[in-house]
């Protein structure tokens, strides 16, 4: 896992916003209810949505991906310099 946020640390590489408003769309979750099973606020899942934050702390992404049994990688994308 640290192996993980250790790459998202880089410039190039970031999280996938719009990947994550997919997931969150797909499971009919609104923004408050996902904020509110992940333990967050809804303030936060609406700058991951907007792209305001890009490098979320391990634990959080934890959390989300726990959240929509998916993988790490489906919310990091790899931005061309």
């Amino acid at each position: 896992m640290n192996y993980i946020y250790l790459e998202l640390m880089l410039q190039e590489k970031h999280f996938n916003h719009k990947k994550f408003r997919e997931l969150r769309l797909k499971n009919k979750k609104g923004q408050y209810q996902v904020a509110f099973d992940i333990g967050v606020e809804q303030s936060v899942i609406s700058r991951l949505e907007n792209g305001q934050i890009t490098h979320p702390r391990l634990d959080l992404l934890s959390k989300i991906v726990d959240y929509f049994n998916c993988q790490y990688e489906d919310l990091i994308i790899i931005i061309e310099l």
